[in-house]
């Protein structure tokens, strides 16, 4: 801990929790340096929350909880939403290769709001999820 910088510590602060854990996936991904990836995973887990904690590692060790959203509902709703014809959306994920970021990438505006809270509460909607309709899905997604 001594060796870490003050900008190591900085991906989490308190109640940042789901943008905290998006800044620590973004930088696991953009770094081939072991050393850099710990002090990623340090300053995560010696900031988040204990629910945040274990949500992480259950995410990172592959026990992640049942999908209650179906992928094609998810592309559906982003077409319409950015008003983007299926086409080319399908077109776009060909290209990009990953259907989350091919999503990310088509729906950057007007999305931050819906990154507010901590990790375990967007573990806790997506699985509150799964009792309701497709369209009162579509209503909280898109809220």
């Amino acid at each position: 801990m001594e060796n870490m910088q003050h900008s190591d510590l900085d991906i989490s602060a308190p109640r940042q929790g789901f943008r905290s854990f998006s800044t620590l996936l973004k930088r696991l991904g953009e770094s081939n340096a072991t050393s850099e990836k710990a002090k990623a995973l340090q300053g995560y887990f010696t900031t988040a929350s204990a629910a945040d904690k274990a949500w992480a590692l259950g995410l990172f060790t592959g026990r992640r909880p049942r999908r209650t959203v179906k992928t094609g509902l998810l592309s559906s709703w982003a077409c319409e939403r950015e008003g983007i014809p299926e086409w080319l959306f399908r077109e776009s994920y060909l290209q990009v290769g990953d259907l989350a970021e091919t999503l990310a990438l088509i729906t950057r505006t007007g999305c931050a709001s819906g990154l507010e809270g901590d990790l375990s509460d967007m573990m806790r909607m997506l699985q509150e999820l799964g009792a309701v309709t497709d369209e009162e899905k579509k209503s909280r997604i898109l809220a």
